[in-house]
């Protein structure tokens, strides 16, 4: 039944009552029909009214929250995203600095000349070869170091032992080492200042270095200094203490200039 129904019948009930004199139970029948009719009713449109208004508050809700996820604050205010924290890289640690050198410290041994080679010839025949200049290094209150002299024997006569001359300016000391093994000195006649005996040298091709630790007394300064006529000399010494004539005598003698650096 619809409204234009119950509108009807609702009038003509009426025309009943007022034209048939019809008692009033009948008509509050009729409008009890009609309450309870309009009760489903008004229930029905109250229920579509809330559905509504849910829809809306839903759909309200959703933007709200994509606006907040947005913002990221419910005051509306944009959070400012956090700023990335940037680690400080670890400086470099400064790389040791090479310590100086002492002046004291004794510096690596110095080179001696580079090995030669001689002719085999008959009789006698020694060379002494050495580095024209060495340098020492301050060592406290004087200098220090060494100088290497070789000895060859390109003869092929045989010699028993050798005699080692040396000439040392004032202030030198030594002390040597070596095949020859120098030993047994005495002082000879000037310019040289030493004699000594020494070991053999092979015979048609022998070669031997002797090495000499120098000092010198004399105070390191503020310019280089040099000590000119270091010397070694080798002489070939046969049966009964004899000398051995050399074939080219000159060549027997090395001579070293000693340079002395500022202290």
């Amino acid at each position: 039944m619809d409204d234009r129904d119950l509108e009807a019948r609702l009038s003509a009930r009426l025309h009943q009552r007022f034209d048939r004199a019809e008692p009033p139970l009948a008509l509050g029948r009729d409008i009890s029909d009609a309450r309870l009719y309009a009760r489903p009713s008004a229930r029905r449109s109250g229920l579509i009214s809330l559905l509504a208004a849910a829809a809306v508050f839903a759909v309200a809700a959703v933007a709200l929250g994509a606006w907040f996820s947005r913002t990221g604050d419910i005051g509306g205010v944009p959070t400012a995203s956090p700023t990335p924290t940037v680690s400080p890289s670890p400086s470099p640690s400064p790389s040791p600095s090479p310590s100086k050198t002492s002046s004291s410290a004794p510096p690596p041994p110095p080179e001696g000349p580079a090995r030669r080679t001689f002719p085999i010839v008959d009789g006698s025949e020694l060379h002494a070869v050495a580095l024209s200049r060495v340098t020492l290094h301050p060592e406290g209150d004087h200098y220090a170091g060494t100088v290497n002299v070789d000895v060859y024997n390109s003869g092929r006569q045989t010699e028993e032992y050798t005699r080692v001359y040396l000439t040392r300016p004032p202030g030198v000391q030594y002390q040597s080492s070596g095949p020859v093994g120098i030993y047994g000195c005495v002082i000879p006649d000037p310019p040289e200042t030493d004699v000594c005996g020494g070991n053999a040298v092979s015979a048609a091709g022998g070669y031997a270095r002797t090495v000499f630790y120098l000092t010198v007394n004399i105070a390191p300064g503020s310019s280089t200094q040099t000590i000119p006529g270091f010397a070694v000399r080798f002489v070939a010494m046969g049966q009964q203490n004899t000398v051995l004539t050399d074939v080219t005598p000159a060549d027997n003698k090395a001579v070293v200039t000693l340079v002395l650096p500022p202290g």
